[in-house]
């Protein structure tokens, strides 16, 4: 099986910008994932990081179409 890359993100947003309450989610499903034998998953929050995600998707290398396919158009 070839190995997947995954990056979780949360985007930066002036919708849910509030850290009153730090979502969780992304981390249980990083958990998930890693239990489920997928060893290469990382979070990228917008809110915090230094770069920006263009920046880290073009620094390392994750399928767009997969990245497209996760998309929610909804």
């Amino acid at each position: 099986m070839e190995r997947m890359k995954i990056l979780l993100v949360s985007p930066e947003t002036p919708v849910w910008n509030s850290r009153r309450h730090i979502h969780n989610g992304l981390g249980y499903l990083a958990g998930a994932l890693l239990h489920s034998g997928f060893r290469d998953v990382e979070i990228f929050d917008g809110a915090v990081e230094s770069e920006s995600l263009d920046a880290r998707l073009t620094r390392d290398y994750f399928d767009r179409g997969a990245r497209r396919r996760g998309r929610n158009t909804g």
